[in-house]
């Protein structure tokens, strides 16, 4: 028993060290999409302890899992280096997040009860009061709520951890996209589109419709990393 009880208390430990970990993620991906951690920067496992008050052990788990989203690169002794958003990373970024985005809606279409359909609605409503009140990173917090949402509902295990894994590095797009004026609202106008198709049951205008918010997306992108290049 007393074993037992050594064993849980050290999974509780493991489970609160796990996230924290996550937190710490989460925060140096919000510093890497606002430009607090611009390309070429240097993040280091001692300022990581530092700043976040993390082990050793933790901050090394930190820079793999950003140098596995190919947020950074890894280098030896050195830390994570920050990595240069191409316009060849870009495009590809947006032409794989509209193919698993195609897939999610579509099933979603297939699947979803009425309520389900519904309640896409209110994530559309809390973007809206995002856009008006919050900040880029609520904002963007909220619109990656939209698709995540409808890929529960699909139950496409392998998507939703497809999707998982691309989303810090959709979210760090998505930042540039949305820094561009008008850019949010018009956004905001085209996934209330997207729902009015799904609601209408027509998976084909859902389909178009995500295409062309993408499509529009990724030129908003294109358009500010050459500003920011210039």
């Amino acid at each position: 028993m007393a074993g037992s009880g050594r064993r849980q208390s050290q999974g509780s430990g493991a489970s609160r060290t796990r996230l924290v970990r996550e937190d710490v993620l989460k925060e140096v991906r919000r510093a890497i999409a606002s430009g607090a951690l611009p390309p070429g920067a240097r993040l280091t496992e001692r300022a990581l302890c530092e700043t976040h008050g993390i082990s050793r052990t933790a901050a090394r788990e930190v820079i793999r899992q950003l140098d596995a989203e190919r947020l950074g690169e890894a280098v030896p002794h050195q830390g994570l280096r920050i990595t240069k958003l191409t316009e060849k990373t870009v495009r590809e970024i947006y032409q794989v997040r509209a193919e698993l985005e195609v897939m999610i809606i579509r099933a979603f279409v297939a699947r979803a009860t009425d309520r389900q359909i519904a309640h896409l609605k209110v994530i559309l409503d809390r973007l809206d009061h995002a856009i008006r009140h919050c900040g880029p990173h609520t904002q963007i917090a909220h619109s990656t709520r939209y698709i995540t949402y409808m890929a529960e509902i699909a139950d496409n295990t392998i998507a939703e951890e497809m999707l998982a894994h691309l989303n810090a590095r959709i979210e760090l797009v998505r930042a540039l996209s949305l820094s561009r004026p008008g850019q949010v609202e018009e956004g905001m106008a085209q996934l209330d589109l997207v729902r009015q198709r799904i609601v209408a049951g027509d998976a084909d205008g859902a389909e178009a419709e995500i295409r062309r918010y993408i499509e529009v997306a990724m030129g908003s992108a294109m358009l500010q990393l050459k500003d920011d290049a210039g």
